[in-house]
Order: C-alpha cells, then sequence, then structure tokens
C-alpha cells in the first residue's frame, strides 16, 4: 500500500509541474529567477537562460520576447540589443493583440 501512495503522490507532482511548464517561461536572468507567463500553452521556452543573450538570440526565441513585453517586464530585456527588440517584440504583439481580437 506504500508504493502506491508513493506512486500517486508522484503523478500529481508531475502533473503539477507539466501544467506549470505548459503555462509559465522560467527565465534566468543576471538578478535571479522571473517567471513569464505564455502567451500560448506548450513547451518550448519552458526554462531558458537569457544572461549571455545577443540579438540573434532574442530572433531565435520570439515567443519568449513577446511574453516579456506582453507581461510588462521589459526590465528583463537589459542587454544592447534590448531597445531593437522591445520595439520589434512590441510591433509583435501589436499584430498578436489585432489578430486576437478579429
Amino acid at each position: 500500500m506504500r508504493r502506491i501512495g508513493s506512486f500517486l503522490l508522484g503523478i500529481v507532482v508531475g502533473g503539477v509541474l507539466v501544467f506549470f511548464a505548459q503555462r509559465y517561461h522560467v527565465v534566468r536572468t543576471d538578478q535571479g529567477v522571473e517567471f513569464v507567463p505564455k502567451l500560448q500553452s506548450g513547451l518550448s521556452d519552458t526554462y531558458v537562460d537569457i544572461r549571455k543573450f545577443q540579438a540573434t538570440d532574442w530572433a531565435n526565441h520570439k515567443a519568449l520576447a513577446a511574453a516579456i513585453v506582453q507581461a510588462q517586464k521589459d526590465h528583463i530585456l537589459s542587454d544592447s540589443a534590448s531597445d531593437q527588440v522591445r520595439q520589434g517584440v512590441g510591433r509583435l504583439v501589436d499584430e498578436l493583440k489585432a489578430l486576437k481580437s478579429s
């Protein structure tokens, strides 16, 4: 009976972790760890270390950048490319909002 309890506890903990991973980006920054709500559920970019990101890295993680701007956590975008990213992602978020309202 003890094994069944451990098994069920494992199922519950695993389910909670998958639920969290589908709904939040865990972003490692120079200041610590930030939780950013995802714009779309999924397992992509669940954990991202952005401490050494360049502009090309942000281009590969557009959904993460859009989620950061949408969550109004612009302080996360602190590197030299942040202004370029912020403007580009701002346009992307505006386009997403326009699609959503259609």
